[in-house]
């Protein structure tokens, strides 16, 4: 789940109500020990074994994380030094 400092919108709610849709369905198909998440344009279960074999690193100069900080509206430190 995201944590963010601005309230969720129309998009958000429905990407939300899809995962928790696809987490019921998974448990109730027998599935455990995995999450869902969105892969590309699909809709995956990831083991948790899976998910807690590494650690994902962002780079705060990529395009990454220059995304999340125009998406959040957070001011992007990595372009110049503060004062």
């Amino acid at each position: 789940h995201h944590i963010r400092a601005f309230p969720p919108n129309a998009a958000d709610q429905v990407y939300c109500d899809r995962l928790g849709s696809l987490a019921v369905e998974a448990a109730l198909a027998g599935y455990t020990r995995c999450i869902v998440s969105q892969w590309l344009s699909e809709f995956v279960l990831i083991p948790l074994d899976l998910v807690s074999a590494g650690k994902k690193r962002l780079t705060t100069t990529g395009m990454f994380w220059r995304q999340i900080t125009q998406a959040s509206g957070q001011p992007d430190v990595s372009a110049k030094p503060m004062d």
